[in-house]
């Protein structure tokens, strides 16, 4: 490593070109200044009449949930005994009229809509997009409830990530970071069948051919229960993708 630090006062990071370190050399290249720098700031929701800090497509959080839960960012869908009165959540109230997710940001930042940015680390980014309240599969519900990854997904439905800069599937990756190294020539499959389910108690390293027997056997309408042999229908409201079967 060069012992040449960068030029701008009080920067003491190494140089990367023109007498500057990456940031600053970065800063000119998009800007033409090395010392400039960009505040990014966000808008307020477009609906009239809300002061909230737009998320997406010009709503505040409120707004975008509303919109992906009914098809209109307006509309307040009717809210079911004992569940979180935070609008277009359905999750059971844990406290304070909640569900644990909503009480669980208010109880870090006094917000329970306040949703915290990790902006620095890939293992904080990607615990950032695991929801551990999801629900309990049809099938092995004694895993306990899916992680749903609510970031990115394929087009067949599984998650991904950016991860040490380049792209992984996030279910293979949460394996890894629970058990170790995926063994070579084995596959990871979800035991829940929810495709963009990252608990690693649902994933399990399988054979290909294992993994194709159980998804046939899937995909021919009945399939054998993990416990004393009960015979359960393979649809489920949730993504089919394979099971675990008696041994």
């Amino acid at each position: 490593m060069s012992d040449v630090t960068c030029s701008v006062d009080d920067c003491e990071k190494p140089v990367k070109g023109r007498g500057w370190c990456a940031a600053h050399y970065e800063r000119w290249r998009q800007h033409g200044d090395p010392s400039i720098v960009i505040v990014r700031t966000r808008g307020v929701c477009s609906i009239d009449g809300c002061d909230g800090i737009t998320e997406a497509r010009g709503w505040c959080h409120v707004h975008y949930q509303r919109w992906k839960k009914t098809g209109d960012p307006i509309k307040v869908r009717t809210r079911l005994p004992g569940t979180c009165t935070i609008d277009g959540c359905e999750s059971a109230a844990y406290g304070h009229g909640w569900c644990q997710l909503h009480w669980g940001r208010w109880k870090r930042t006094g917000d329970p809509l306040k949703v915290t940015r990790h902006r620095h680390g890939d293992l904080a980014r990607f615990w950032a997009y695991v929801d551990k309240l999801g629900p309990i599969g049809r099938y092995r519900p004694e895993l306990g409830p899916c992680w749903l990854w609510t970031s990115t997904l394929t087009d067949d439905g599984y998650s991904k990530v950016s991860w040490n800069g380049r792209q992984r599937s996030a279910h293979r990756l949460s394996y890894e970071l629970r058990h170790g190294a995926i063994p070579k020539g084995l596959e990871i499959d979800h035991l829940c069948m929810v495709r963009h389910c990252v608990n690693p108690a649902h994933l399990e390293a399988v054979t290909k051919a294992e993994n194709n027997r159980r998804a046939r056997l899937a995909a021919s309408g009945h399939v054998i229960g993990h416990k004393d042999g009960i015979r359960w229908p393979a649809s489920s409201p949730l993504t089919v993708k394979t099971l675990t079967l008696t041994p």
